[in-house]
């Protein structure tokens, strides 16, 4: 997060030259205010920790000079702030109906190059997990393309998802296109994930990992098979970290599991395309 939040702003900023240096300074300052209170490790743990992440930010200035992306990116924010004061900052809201539920959407997008409809990804992996499980960062990516459509901001435009991870660049591993989304069909897209999520008896165990690997894997089986697989995986899984503890050995897969996954991945399928 402070990695992110560091690279971001020193984007952001217009005030202060893009550089290894200044970007190391600027991560070093967040690095000391969490580390007065307390969140962060001290010591030669918490020296180390900067060491590999001088690292990641580095190679994020590498990939993005690589992208060859001009101007000031601009980053939007749904309903509350989230701390990025800067005049690049835009406020939006996405208000959406759910049957008897009004549900205003909240968070902040990725990266934004309006002029190019790019949205960048910032991730601290190398970008190629095993068995398509490396797609999953181009999913923050088409959100914010959905969430565009949807707020009105944009719509109906190709759409491009550049993930910058710790290693260097490769376009056909780390970008992908999406195609046009329409303004009416983001908003029931979005209302249909939210209603699957708040309707009862709903809590099921569908990773997106395994939903990735069945669709792009070299290794062909069912859905279920992947689900189980995931299920007893020793390599991490975004699951591992979610507010659930231990949701695998809590919950079951989904009684019709491709419903779902089309319920919730049919438009990002549907409109994925490589570079």
């Amino acid at each position: 997060v402070l990695m992110q939040r560091a690279f971001v702003e020193a984007l952001l900023d217009e005030s202060t030259p893009l550089t290894p240096t200044t970007l190391e300074e600027r991560y070093a300052a967040l690095f000391h205010r969490e580390l007065l209170r307390g969140t962060v490790p001290s010591g030669p743990f918490g020296a180390a920790d900067q060491r590999k992440h001088f690292e990641v930010l580095r190679q994020w200035l590498e990939n993005y000079r690589a992208l060859g992306l001009d101007g000031v990116p601009t980053v939007v924010e749904f309903g509350a702030g989230h701390g990025l004061l800067l005049p690049t900052t835009k406020q939006a809201a996405v208000p959406l109906s759910t049957g008897d539920v009004d549900v205003e959407i909240t968070g902040r997008t990725e990266l934004w190059w309006p002029e190019r409809s790019l949205s960048l990804v910032l991730t601290g992996t190398r970008g190629a997990a095993r068995d398509g499980a490396g797609e999953r960062p181009f999913l923050r990516g088409f959100v914010d393309q959905a969430v565009f459509a949807a707020s009105g901001l944009a719509t109906n435009q190709p759409w491009t998802v550049a993930m910058n991870p710790a290693a260097p660049l490769d376009r056909t591993r780390h970008m992908r296109m999406f195609g046009p989304f329409e303004q009416h069909a983001a908003r029931q897209w979005l209302s249909l994930v939210i209603e699957s999520m708040l309707a009862p008896g709903r809590t099921w165990f569908l990773p997106i990992e395994a939903v990735f690997s069945f669709k792009y894997a070299k290794k062909k089986r069912s859905i279920d098979r992947w689900i189980e697989e995931t299920r007893e995986s020793y390599s991490w899984c975004s699951f591992w970290t979610g507010p659930l503890h231990k949701p695998q050995d809590r919950f079951d897969a989904p009684p019709d599991p491709m419903t779902v996954v089309e319920h919730r991945f049919g438009p990002y399928f549907a409109r994925r395309q490589d570079v």
